[in-house]
């Protein structure tokens, strides 16, 4: 089954429950937008509304040729599927995978508010408004019905159908359901409580009905079937086509012809003026990608998504020469991010997005460049922008304006094509290079620059730092490599860390960081770097990718989210924070904001709750094992007990007495504070009972 392979085949899918899991972190803004999935219109008011990523794009297409992007004020907090619009309420329903069922006003289109919002323990894959309910089908054999009076979306019931519903439409007073290999109809005169009436059983995913609801047509091996459906109680397939297609997604009828949409092979156009006739009389498969999802037809137009790329308008007068004469990119892949001033920049294949974060709850388009590959890395060392670019190298950008950079030169050789990062010390510029080692290069002019010298590594160079003369490389399944770099243009391998794999790190006050991918991550002591020293390991997160240190906490960023670490002393930190938000690929930090990509949005910021909190409090002197009462017979003076998230428990005032009492604190470990000023401390306390 289409369906079926297709999301069993896709990486990017989250899980369940991202939204309910967290700890000490929390989402305040995002712009989450990416692959296009879903289109529709409002065809009285001229908009279309596209689904990106976790958030849709509303633009006014009274001139197709020259549409205006009227919002991206509508973010969701899951992968817009699919979308479906009442335009006589003029609401918006969308399905959103994990992040379940959002309902959305569009009255004013520039300025569109959320009416309501249910989160379910399934991918919501399609929803149906009917009066006064709403009818959803997620990746199961439940039909679900929602209460919609209100938009609380009040769960009412729910029944079974024979297979894993994945399209809806109401017509009337009928409800059609489109699941894997059926189609099949119900009666909804009662909402309530809908009637089956009767059912084809053949492979089906593609879906649509025509303006005068008397077909419906649908796809599925390599065809376009056309049902009779104008009497509900006896379904008819009465013809089909032929088409050479492979992952068929959606169809889309307006006047006599059928347009079918497929994830490999582009655009169909069937004439349809004779439903038991239907003739395949165009394909459209240029353009900038030949894999297409959600379309809207109207009039001479098709509004279509073009998955990974962006959204599409098509001039379709002539149905056997279709044109594009509109094209909207969206990100779809960021894997390179850098925050710098009230801008993060986003690097992916081919671009590099620009997003004002002046407000954290709306960060805001504020520009983009294209580059010739993909975006590996991006370092702004104060003078100028260096952008780490796969298939080339390195791009050096003046900034004076933050959102137009000026291209001014680059660093490009046989080698620097296979650039995985770049690394910057004063007026050198270190460049991993995966198999070809690494290069180094003299900045001192920046528009000039030129190679000093180079290193071959054992393994991949993927990701190195400097400190205190010394260059730190993580070199796949070879370890960390360091090298002494006081002289830069003779570098020579001293020492190395053995870890199974490295895939990045960080070097933060004499200690490397070190992310390991699927083997977790570590801690090591390079205070002396011929003598590295490994002080801690944790293989219990995977697909870890990158690490963000500050002084008082170490962000991990994983396949199954961030995860935040106490730093007291880097042998004995502990997790005290965390936020579930699948394949995290890039993270950078400036406390108390978290700036983070995921393989499917494009930005979030997320907040640790912490700083106010157990952050204030320096490192401990020592530590103190105890049970039920705590002995500090040299202690006056105000004393305050924290939780490890920062919470103050407990708080007295000693003066006669040099006993506390723990009795009513549970298990753990806290920390507490005496003194003040200079005569401070700050005491390790773990409470045993």
């Amino acid at each position: 089954m289409i369906f079926l392979y297709f999301f069993s085949s896709l990486s990017c899918l989250p899980s369940m429950g991202k939204f309910v899991d967290s700890l000490n972190v929390k989402l305040i803004g995002s712009w989450p937008f990416g692959s296009v999935w879903a289109v529709t219109m409002d065809t009285a008011r001229n908009l279309v509304f596209v689904g990106s990523g976790e958030g849709v794009y509303i633009f006014d297409v009274t001139s197709p040729d020259a549409p205006l992007r009227l919002s991206d004020k509508i973010r969701t907090r899951g992968w817009v599927i699919s979308l479906t619009y009442d335009e006589e309420s003029q609401i918006l329903y969308a399905a959103c995978m994990e992040g379940g069922i959002e309902i959305w006003k569009v009255s004013d289109p520039a300025s569109p508010f959320r009416l309501g919002r249910r989160i379910l323990n399934k991918w919501v894959i399609s929803v149906a408004p009917c009066g006064q309910y709403l009818y959803a089908v997620c990746w199961d054999t439940l039909l679900r019905i929602f209460d919609i009076s209100d938009f609380k979306l009040t769960p009412v019931d729910s029944i079974f159908i024979p297979c894993w519903g994945t399209r809806l439409i109401v017509s009337g007073n009928y409800l059609y359901i489109q699941g894997t290999d059926f189609l099949g109809v119900w009666d909804i005169s009662d909402p309530l409580t809908p009637v089956f009436l009767d059912s084809l059983r053949y492979f089906t995913f593609g879906y649509g009905m025509d303006k005068e609801k008397k077909y419906i047509y649908t796809t599925g091996n390599y065809n376009l079937y056309i049902t009779d459906v104008s009497e509900p109680s006896s379904l008819l397939r009465i013809s089909r086509v032929e088409l050479n297609m492979w992952l068929d997604w959606d169809v889309n009828v307006e006047d006599t012809f059928a347009y079918v949409t497929s994830l490999s092979d582009g655009v169909f156009i069937v004439n349809v003026s004779d439903p038991s006739s239907p003739v395949n009389v165009g394909r459209y498969v240029e353009g900038h990608d030949s894999t297409y999802t959600g379309c809207f037809a109207y009039k001479n137009h098709l509004y279509l998504g073009a998955h990974y790329r962006g959204f599409e308008i098509l001039e379709v007068s002539d149905p056997s020469s279709p044109t594009c004469i509109y094209f909207y990119d969206v990100p779809y892949s960021i894997s390179a991010l850098y925050k710098l001033g009230n801008y993060v920049y986003l690097g992916e294949e081919g671009r590099v997005w620009i997003i004002d974060v002046t407000s954290l709850t709306y960060p805001s388009y504020a520009g983009d460049f294209e580059v010739p590959g993909k975006v590996k890395d991006i370092l702004y060392p104060g003078d100028y922008l260096y952008i780490a670019v796969y298939g080339e190298g390195v791009r050096i950008y003046d900034i004076t304006d933050p959102v137009a950079p000026v291209w001014v030169s680059s660093i490009i050789d046989a080698s620097t094509r296979y650039i995985e990062s770049i690394c910057i010390d004063s007026v050198y510029a270190y460049l991993a290079l995966g198999s070809s080692g690494i290069h180094v290069y003299d900045i001192s002019n920046p528009l000039l620059p030129f190679r000093i010298a180079t290193a071959d590594t054992r393994g991949k160079a993927r990701d190195l730092c400097t400190g205190e003369g010394y260059l730190y490389v993580a070199d796949g399944d070879s370890g960390v490599l360091i090298f002494d770099i006081s002289v830069p243009e003779s570098l020579k391998e001293v020492s190395a860390c053995s870890v199974s794999y490295a895939h990045s790190l960080v070097l933060s006050n004499g200690y490397l960081y070190i992310a390991q991918l699927n083997d977790g991550w570590s801690i090591w002591k390079v205070e002396d770097p011929l003598n590295p020293a490994c002080v801690f390991q944790d293989t219990t997160i995977t697909g870890i990718r990158r690490i963000a240190v500050t002084d008082s906490f170490c962000y991990v960023a994983g396949d199954s989210g961030v995860y935040v670490y106490r730093i007291m002393q880097p042998e004995s930190v502990f997790q005290v924070g965390y936020y579930k938000e699948k394949r995290i690929r890039r993270i950078e930090v400036e406390e108390p904001y978290l700036y983070v990509s995921t393989l499917t949005a494009a930005l979030y910021i997320f907040k640790n709750l912490l700083i106010q909190g157990i952050s204030k409090i320096s490192s401990p002197s020592s530590f103190i094992v105890c049970s039920d009462f705590l002995e500090l017979p040299e202690v006056k003076g105000k004393i305050s007990l924290f939780d490890v998230c920062g919470r103050k428990i407990k708080e007295e005032y000693l003066h006669k007495k040099s006993r506390i009492s723990l009795e009513n604190v549970p298990s753990g470990v806290y920390f507490l504070t005496c003194g003040e000023g200079e005569r401070k401390k700050v005491i390790r306390l773990i409470r045993v009972k």
